[in-house]
Parts: structure tokens; sequence; C-alpha cells
């Protein structure tokens, strides 16, 4: 059966804050900080959180089959002011295991009290070993460049742009668009590998999903830094060692969606680059899993 990768984002906003006094996060429609049903167990692992807060806190992940049930594994999160606005919490190589059906505790407190009102988004890059019937178009770095032939145009890369916009709420996930809103050079009945991505304003989360990730949401943050996330797959797939770059078959281009979850603004329209490698037609999808 097939790995499955999912982004699981939630959010909070709280009128004051207790220092040392924990709130908890809400899933997004759809989301749940549940581990879902897996074919094995442990069911796989979460990868390295990301966390924006609008005052300097801690983040804690934590549950009944973790190493420690009460504080289970918390970490330090600078105020979103700071660059890059959306964070890694740990580097491309942390790794948590996750176990089938586990309920996951996800919450935050700030390190001093806080007055006024402020917002929180945290993702979860969960990664399951063995999902049933779920199946994602995902690949390796190698797999990438396997397929290059630079005469036939493979292996080039192309920049879309498309202009996704914040919720209505702080933290909630906006309005998807499709990846083929803006600009459309998408060959038909081609494959496109998405390497990363580029946010010239920073914001929370960059979200995908489509068809080709099961309709399952998998993403990253949303740094202005470009060396932060235009190889953002690459770098996570080859820290783990897994097929963990999304790959966009053409015909799906307007099913394929890019969401934006924010919490330090609402509806507020934002550009992206997605950056992408074409792959050919792949004879039918070789090389790809799912």
């Amino acid at each position: 059966m097939p790995p499955l990768l999912e982004t699981v984002t939630g959010y909070q906003t709280q009128a004051t804050t207790t220092a040392g006094t924990y709130t908890a996060f809400t899933a997004q429609s759809g989301q749940s900080f549940t581990v879902r049903s897996a074919d094995s167990d442990p069911a796989g692992d979460m990868f390295t959180p990301l966390a924006s807060f609008g005052a300097a806190g801690y983040l804690q992940v934590k549950s009944a089959r973790m190493h420690d049930v009460s504080i289970g594994t918390t970490f330090p999160v600078p105020v979103n002011t700071a660059f890059p606005q959306f964070n890694n919490l740990q580097d491309y190589t942390y790794e948590e295991p996750i176990w089938n059906v586990d309920t996951l505790t996800v919450q935050s407190t700030t390190v001093a009290s806080q007055t006024g009102s402020t917002s929180y988004l945290v993702g979860l890059q969960m990664y399951y070993t063995n999902l049933g019937s779920a199946t994602q178009r995902m690949m390796t770095p190698a797999q990438v460049t396997s397929y290059d032939n630079p005469a036939s145009k493979i292996g080039d890369h192309y920049i879309s742009w498309v202009r996704p916009s914040s919720g209505a709420t702080a933290g909630v996930q906006g309005t998807g668009v499709a990846i083929n809103s803006v600009n459309d050079q998408f060959y038909a009945d081609g494959f496109y590998a998405l390497l990363g991505y580029l946010c010239p304003v920073s914001f929370g989360a960059f979200l995908l999903q489509g068809i080709d990730t099961s309709n399952i949401i998998v993403g990253g943050p949303g740094s202005s830094n470009p060396m932060e996330t235009r190889d953002f797959f690459v770098r996570l797939s080859n820290a783990q060692g897994l097929p963990l770059i999304p790959v966009i078959k053409a015909n799906n281009k307007a099913s394929t969606f890019v969401y934006v979850a924010d919490p330090a603004t609402t509806s507020t329209a934002f550009t992206v680059g997605l950056i992408w490698q074409y792959l050919g037609s792949l004879a039918g999808g070789a090389g790809i899993i799912g």
C-alpha cells in the first residue's frame, strides 16, 4: 500500500494570554489532529512542525503514546514579525513517530502574558507509511532528474503564478485558486514536478490540494525567503530519503488548487510562484508513487 504526506494546519486567536497557560488549536475544516487510521502501527512520522505566532511562545504537541505524556514535544516559537514569518521549528530530518488513530493535543502558550488580541497558526507534516487505498503522485529528486532530456524540452523549469487569498478569519484557510488560474503553459498529458514555490510577501502556510495529492493537503512555510521555499519539497525529500516531491498531471490543472492560511491577515491576496520541472508524458506514469 502507498505512503502519503499530509499538512494539517490549525489556528487560534486569543483576546489575552497568560504565560504558561496552554490553549488548544482548532484544526482547519475537513482536517483533524487525530492520526489517520492506517494499515500499520506506528502509522508513520511527524516531520518538523511549522508555526507562526503573534507573540513569542511555545508550541506543544503531545499524546498518550508519546515519550512524555504530559509534555510531549515542545518547541520555542519566535514572534511572527521575525523573518521568515512561518518557521520550520526543527531541521528537515526531524521525525516523531505517530500512532494509528492516536489523538494529538496541539496547543500553545506565550513567553509573556499578552493584554491584546493575538493570533497563531501551526502546521503538522504527517507522513503515513501505509494508508490503505489513498495514493499520491510523489517522486524523489533522483527520480525527477532521471527524466531529463533537454532535446525534447524535458527537464525544463517553468514558473507559474497564482493569487490565493487568506481566509475571512485570521488563520483560517482561504479560498483556493487553480494552478492555471493566472497563466497556463502546461502541456496536455504532461507531468510536472513541484520543486518549490516563491512568496514575494511572507504569509503563513502554502497549501496544495488536488487529484494527484489524493485530495489531501500538502504544503510548507509561506516565507518570503526564497532560499527557504524555492526547493522546499526537494530538500524535505532529500533529508527524509523519501519521495516527497508532488507530481501533477497537466490534465488535472483546473482541479488542483493552491490555498493560503495566514494568522496576520484576513481576505488578503498573495502572489505565489510555483516552480515546476517538466517530466514529459512519463510513459503513462512510470516512476511515480501512486
